[in-house]
C-alpha cells in the first residue's frame, strides 16, 4: 500500500515537472521552421548533380555518359553551382567550390579559364562566367564576412576591366597566351545583376555602369527577336537566322532587370507556349516557327526566372510543370532527379539552370 502511494506521488511530481518545462519553452514559430526547411531541403536535381556530376576535386562533369564529358569541366558549371549554393546558404559546399576555383580554374591573370579538359587548362576566359562567379563570391563574402571571397572578387573584377574590354565595351573573352581580346560581345553575357553588384561594391565606375544600362535599354529587335551579339568595332548588332531560345530568354532577363521593357518578346514567348504547350530550343528568325523538334530544360528554367522577373507567377508555374516532365521522376532510377534523356544523355547546364529556377520558386513561395 505504501509503495503504491509512493509511486503515485512520484508519477504526479514527474508529470508536473514535464508540464512546467514544456510551458516554459518558447513556442515554435511555424514560419521560422518553414524557412529552415526550405533552406536545408536537398532537391532531387541537387541530389543528382552531387551523385553523378560532381567530382571529388569539385569540378562538374558535363555529361553522365562516361565517353562524353567525363574529363571536361566548364567554368559555366562551376559558376552556376556557386550561384545556387549562395541561394541555399550552403557555406560548406561553397567553400569547396571556391577551392576548386583557385586550384583548377583561376589563371595567374585572375581570369577564369572557361574549361579544363583532361587536366589541360584553357588559355581563355568567358566573360559571363567570370562575372557570375564574382557576383557569387561577393554575395557569399558579405553574408559570411569572408574577406577571402571579397578579395578574390575584387582581383577578378580588376582583371575583366583590364582584359575583357575593347574601348568602352566589354567583350566575350581574352586569350592570355596570345594577349588577344575578341571584338564581339554576346548579349546574353551582360549579366546586369552582376554588374549592378560590382557597382554597389565600388568596383565599377558610375559612367561604365550607366553605359551598360543604356546599352541594354537600346537593343533593337528584329521580327520580335533579340540580336545574338554586338560588334564593338563596327558598332553593329548581329542576328542569328536560327535563333537560340536560351540566348534570347537569358538576354531578355538582363534587359528586364536593367529597367527596360521586353513586352513584345515576352508576349510572343507566352503565346508560343500556350499554343503548343511546349517551347522548343530554336526558332527561325523570319518565320518564327520552330527550327528543331527538341525541348530544352534550360529554356524552361530561364523562362521561369524571366516570368518571375515580370511578376507572372501563373506562367512560371505552368512552365515549371512542363519542365518537370523532362525530369527523371522514378525514385528507383539511377538518375533520379536529373534531366536525362532516354539515351542517358544530359548536360550540366540542363540540370543547373532548372535547379536554380526551382530554388527561386521555392524561396519566392510560388511552389512548396
Amino acid at each position: 500500500m505504501r509503495k503504491s502511494i509512493y509511486f503515485s506521488i512520484l508519477f504526479i511530481v514527474v508529470v508536473s515537472l514535464v508540464l512546467f518545462v514544456q510551458k516554459g519553452k518558447p513556442k515554435e514559430n511555424k514560419d521560422d521552421k518553414k524557412l529552415m526547411d526550405t533552406k536545408n531541403i536537398v532537391l532531387p536535381t541537387e541530389q543528382f548533380i552531387v551523385h553523378h556530376l560532381l567530382h571529388e576535386d569539385g569540378t562538374i562533369r558535363t555529361n553522365v555518359d562516361k565517353h562524353e564529358g567525363d574529363d571536361l569541366a566548364l567554368s559555366e558549371s562551376l559558376g552556376l553551382w556557386m550561384e545556387y549554393l549562395v541561394m541555399k546558404k550552403d557555406s560548406e559546399r561553397f567553400q569547396e567550390a571556391y577551392e576548386t576555383l583557385l586550384d583548377m580554374f583561376l589563371l595567374k591573370e585572375a581570369l577564369v579559364a572557361w574549361q579544363v579538359e583532361d587536366g589541360v587548362v584553357a588559355d581563355t576566359n568567358a566573360l559571363i562566367d567570370d562575372i557570375r562567379i564574382i557576383k557569387a563570391l561577393g554575395q557569399e563574402g558579405e553574408r559570411t564576412g569572408s574577406e577571402n571571397y571579397i578579395e578574390t572578387a575584387t582581383k577578378m573584377t580588376k582583371s575583366i576591366l583590364k582584359y575583357n574590354r575593347q574601348g568602352d565595351q566589354f567583350v566575350d573573352f581574352y586569350d592570355v597566351v596570345h594577349r588577344y581580346a575578341n571584338e564581339e560581345l554576346t548579349l546574353s553575357y551582360i549579366d546586369i545583376e552582376a554588374f549592378d553588384y560590382l557597382y554597389k561594391l565600388d568596383l565599377l565606375s558610375q559612367k561604365l555602369w550607366e553605359n551598360i544600362h543604356v546599352f541594354l535599354g537600346n537593343i533593337p529587335l528584329k521580327n520580335g527577336f533579340l540580336p545574338k551579339s554586338y560588334h564593338t568595332v563596327n558598332s553593329t548588332f548581329q542576328y542569328e537566322q536560327t535563333v537560340n531560345l536560351i540566348d534570347q530568354v537569358y538576354t531578355a532577363i538582363h534587359v528586364e532587370r536593367s529597367g527596360a521593357q521586353t513586352d513584345d518578346f515576352y508576349q510572343w514567348l507566352k503565346d508560343e507556349f500556350y499554343k503548343n504547350h511546349f517551347l522548343y530550343g530554336r526558332y527561325d528568325l523570319d518565320t518564327k516557327k520552330r527550327a528543331v523538334d527538341y525541348e530544352s530544360a534550360s529554356v524552361y528554367a530561364l523562362t521561369i526566372i524571366y516570368s518571375l522577373e515580370r511578376n507572372d507567377e501563373t506562367f512560371a508555374k505552368d512552365v515549371y510543370t512542363q519542365m518537370k516532365t523532362m525530369q527523371v521522376q522514378d525514385d528507383e532510377s539511377l538518375f533520379y532527379g536529373g534531366y536525362v534523356t532516354s539515351s542517358n544523355s544530359t548536360h550540366s547546364f540542363d540540370n543547373l539552370f532548372p535547379l536554380l529556377a526551382e530554388r527561386i520558386l521555392i524561396d519566392a513561395e510560388v511552389i512548396r
